[in-house]
């Protein structure tokens, strides 16, 4: 069921096995606090609302992918495990981004593409601002995406090579298995440009020649860059 106890928070329970109508009901600026369980459907955010599972270690299950779509702003995702993709397609994003996103937080969520053939993780639209990635899982991923914050980058600069970004943490997350590249693109606009750093992650069975275009991390324009 759905049960709103305190302001700015909407709680989802699994006997009911709908997040999307916790979503629905849900105000801009909202936390949808998702019981533990297995939630074998897609789940849509069209307003600037949050997805939280009750913890680390009891998280919640999404089965059908998750779609972030619209102008939006300031969304975390946080213990979550997720797979399949909303469409349905095989070749689609188990995270996707359809429009434009601004302050994205990814926290203690699994991203499982399940070893389908051309499944991508987290991208599709255009992340900017703050990007904080940490102690998260990229699984069995082989499309050529793991992360990518800009769709489509062109090469012009300034124009279409990336988002306005005002800082990007990657830290303490696994890569496994997985074939594509994690990408932070900064918009080439002559800057000042926003620091990156990348940290604590662990890192094996990844990488194709086809898929990864030579590299597991990749940063276009940026101040400084913490590899560790």
């Amino acid at each position: 069921g759905l049960v709103r106890l305190v302001a700015g928070q909407v709680y989802a329970t699994a006997a009911k096995d709908n997040i999307q109508n916790a979503v629905d009901v849900a105000s801009n600026g909202d936390a949808v606090n998702i019981q533990a369980g297995t939630y074998n459907q897609g789940v849509t955010i069209n307003k600037n609302v949050s997805l939280v599972g009750e913890s680390a270690a009891n998280r919640a299950d999404i089965t059908g992918g998750i779609l972030m779509t619209g102008s939006l702003s300031d969304i975390t995702l946080k213990n979550l495990d997720v797979s399949g993709t909303v469409s349905g397609l095989d070749a689609d994003f188990v995270i996707k981004d359809s429009g434009t996103l601004n302050n994205f937080t990814m926290d203690h969520v699994k991203v499982d593409g399940e070893s389908v053939a051309g499944r991508f993780g987290v991208g599709n639209g255009q992340i900017s601002g703050a990007i904080s990635i940490t102690n998260s899982e990229f699984d069995n991923i082989s499309g050529w995406v793991v992360f990518d914050n800009r769709d489509g980058a062109g090469s012009t600069p300034g124009v279409n090579d990336g988002t306005l970004l005002t800082s990007v943490n990657f830290s303490n997350n696994v890569i496994d298995n997985s074939q594509g590249s994690i990408a932070f693109r900064q918009l080439g606009n002559g800057g000042p440009y926003a620091d990156v750093t990348i940290s604590d992650n662990v890192v094996e069975n990844v990488g194709d020649a086809v898929n990864s275009f030579g590299g597991i991390f990749k940063v276009f324009n940026a101040g400084t860059v913490t590899f560790s």
